[in-house]
């Protein structure tokens, strides 16, 4: 198994997430492929993949692995976000 690594921006999301009263559970990939977080708020989940806006734009895409990955899922689509209001947007109506 590869090692996992962190977008250096997904620290401060979890943090402005967890302060407006948001769940956040940061998830360990057994393939590589899954994503990075399941968020919650309001009695709703969502799956993420977090993605660096300030990273190479070549890192800031979906790797085959994940790609696959969230073609396999059954459930709710995995949404990619890059930032705070990425994950408000998943909220809202």
């Amino acid at each position: 198994m590869r090692a996992r690594k962190v977008d250096a921006n997904q620290p401060k999301l979890r943090k402005l997430w967890r302060s407006v009263g948001g769940s956040w559970l940061s998830l360990v990939p057994e393939t590589g492929g899954e994503p990075d977080a399941l968020v919650g708020w309001r009695g709703q989940d969502r799956l993420v993949e977090v993605k660096d806006p300030d990273a190479r734009t070549d890192k800031q895409e979906l790797r085959p692995d994940q790609v696959d990955w969230h073609r396999a899922w059954k459930g709710r689509p995995v949404a990619v976000v890059k930032c705070f209001d990425d994950l408000k947007g998943l909220f809202e109506p």
